[in-house]
């Protein structure tokens, strides 16, 4: 199943993020880190008059691509 194929490449990829960097030397970093740092994103998304936040992707794990479905037939010429 696809879902067991994308739990198995997330725990390697996760196993060698911690062979580059442990967590506690995350934490470390993270804790030294300043807490004040205001609200960065907040800020960048009220710097223009239209902002949206989305999220647009292909396929959906555990079904087919979502350009196959009817809604978006015509974008597959595109």
């Amino acid at each position: 199943m696809i879902l067991n194929k994308i739990i198995e490449a997330t725990k390697i990829a996760a196993a060698q993020e911690r062979q580059v960097e442990t967590p506690e030397a995350v934490k470390v970093a993270a804790l030294a880190m300043s807490a004040d740092i205001g609200f960065p994103f907040e800020a960048a998304l009220r710097q223009q008059d239209f902002n949206f936040i989305c999220e647009v992707k292909k396929a959906s794990p555990s079904k087919t691509s979502l350009l196959s479905t009817p809604l978006f037939e015509h974008r597959q010429r595109i």
